[in-house]
Formats: C-alpha cells, sequence, structure tokens
C-alpha cells in the first residue's frame, strides 16, 4: 500500500522511517484500552444523615449504617452516584435523574441490631410525639407511613420534634392541626415556616431551653422511650 511505502520510506537526513519510529519507541508504551470508555463525572462532598443516606441535588442515596454521620466523597457520572469514605468505595447507586426527593436505598445498607436504631424507631418517634399532642402524634404517624422504608422520615420526624424544645406545645399542635386539615407537604421547612408565622401573629417568644444539638444523646425516657 503507498502508505505503508511512505512509513518505511527514511527521513531524510536520517537513516531510520516513520514504521521504525513506530514498531521501537511508541508500540513499546501503547497500553491495552480501558474496558469501559471514559465518563465525565463531578465530585462533591457529603455527610451522611441519621438515616444512612446522603443527600446530593435533592435524591437521597443510602451507605452502610456503620458510616452514619461520617464525611464522604460522592462521585456523580450521568448514569451512576458512587459514594466513597477516605477513597474507598463503599455504595453506588443508579442516579436519580429528573426527579427530586427520591430515596435509592439498597436493603443491606440498613441497620439490623446498631444501637442508634435499636433505640429509635418509629414507636419512639410516635410516643415522643404523643407528649406534645395528638395532632402531633399523626403528622408523625402519616410521615412515617409515607415511605416505604420507615428510617427515610427520621431525619424529618426528629428536626419536627426537636422544635418543642423551643416553641410551645400548643403552638406546635395548632400547626400540626392547621397542615392536617389543609393536607399540604408536611416538610421540616414547612413546618417551620408556618410555626415562625403564628408565633409572630401571636407575639409568642420561642422558649430558651437548653441547646438540643445533643438530642440524641438523651435517655430512651425523655423521648417516649421504654421504661
Amino acid at each position: 500500500m503507498e502508505l505503508d511505502k511512505i512509513n518505511r520510506k527514511p527521513f531524510q537526513k536520517r537513516e531510520y522511517s516513520r514504521s521504525f519510529v513506530y514498531l521501537n519507541e511508541e508500540l513499546p508504551c501503547l497500553r491495552q484500552l480501558p474496558e469501559f470508555p471514559y465518563e465525565f463525572a463531578e465530585w462533591k462532598k457529603a455527610i451522611v444523615n441519621y438515616n444512612y443516606h446522603i443527600s446530593f441535588e435533592k435524591n437521597f442515596y443510602s451507605v452502610p449504617y456503620r458510616f452514619l454521620r461520617e464525611k464522604v466523597d460522592v462521585r456523580a457520572s450521568r448514569k451512576m452516584i458512587e459514594i466513597y469514605h477516605r477513597g474507598s468505595r463503599i455504595a453506588s447507586h443508579p442516579r436519580l435523574n429528573g426527579v427530586v426527593n427520591q430515596y435509592s436505598t439498597i436493603e443491606d445498607h440498613m441497620p439490623d441490631h446498631h444501637k442508634l436504631y435499636t433505640e429509635w424507631n418509629g414507636e419512639r418517634f410516635k410516643k415522643w410525639a404523643e407528649r406534645i399532642g395528638p395532632f402531633t402524634c399523626r403528622i408523625i404517624t402519616q410521615n412515617l407511613e409515607s415511605v416505604k422504608i420507615e428510617e427515610q422520615m427520621y431525619q424529618r420526624c426528629m428536626s419536627i420534634l426537636k422544635l418543642s424544645d423551643r416553641y410551645p406545645s400548643d403552638l406546635i399542635e395548632e400547626v400540626s392541626k392547621s397542615i392536617l386539615e389543609k393536607r399540604v407537604t408536611c416538610s421540616y421547612k414547612n413546618f417551620k415556616s408556618y410555626l415562625d408565622y403564628l408565633q409572630d401573629k401571636n407575639n409568642k417568644p420561642a422558649e430558651e431551653k437548653e441547646d438540643n444539638e445533643g438530642a440524641l444523646l438523651r435517655g430512651a425516657d425523655y423521648y417516649g422511650g421504654r421504661k
């Protein structure tokens, strides 16, 4: 072929050809092509929530529960979400595209006899809510029953119920009743916004109680646990 002739023809002022350079210098350095084509991906930091999921672009992906509250790295490609802890991949999920507030949960990631979820379960959240009032209990129950995997609502229930550390129970009950009557979405953001609105309307300042950052460390009896 004409191309072969050109490649074998020695360079001007040199005794070797393009073919010689390829066979002796370039070919030995060639590597096998990767099994899969290169795919662009972005990296982000995340913290594993109490429900053993991380949040990425308003969707949620599970990791093994032993990584609760750990900092992780998220690699997001067009089709996959991969989660790394200290350089090791601990979970991978098909990426949830075109939706928001959805969960991708792998059952093997769910806690079995882990202390946190031995103490924190749906019944305990309901008992805590009962101490505030019947409407609050209905709100918490509805949240827990709105998902296939109950643990997915633990963080929302925790956030709503911890508001009782700062706001009067009657005000929380009023908000719960209103949400039930209007049948609106009971997210923490909606609940807190309406709570602040009613507080301003009624001129009831938020109560200054002890810092609630350590709420998970309190005893079971405090939150309606086993006696």
